[in-house]
């Protein structure tokens, strides 16, 4: 999802040559309210409200590549990857806290997927 946010805005700019267009915030939006407005379901997700269905992700911003950090918006959009998300919580449940994925063992997955690799090559 960061890469196709980047990619988006970045499209965008190099497309038209302008620099100016589509801010990270309206990249952010399109990925949010905006893509749940398109999929006619804005009065289920989109935003955090009450009622609505709480999918959230907690990011680390104090990393390397994120700092310093001038405007959290173009941050998220251009610089966050999918190892700054410390925490996930779908419909309300934290499913991955401080990057560990909660009921899951992860040594079976990994056993599991490299048995499922070996069986297709």
């Amino acid at each position: 999802m960061f890469s196709s946010m980047a990619y988006t805005a970045l499209l965008q700019k190099g497309s038209y040559e302008d620099a100016t267009l589509l801010p990270a915030y309206d990249v952010i939006k399109m990925a949010t309210i905006n893509g749940a407005k398109a999929l006619n379901v804005e009065n289920k997700i989109g935003s955090i409200e009450e009622g609505k269905q709480a999918d959230l992700i907690i990011i680390d911003l104090e990393t390397t590549m994120t700092e310093p950090i001038n405007d959290v918006f173009s941050n998220i959009v251009y610089n966050v990857k999918p190892n700054n998300v410390m925490t996930t919580i779908i419909n309300g449940n934290i499913v991955m806290e401080d990057r560990k994925i909660k009921g899951i063992k992860e040594e079976e997955i990994y056993k599991k997927c490299n048995s499922i690799i070996r069986r297709l090559t």
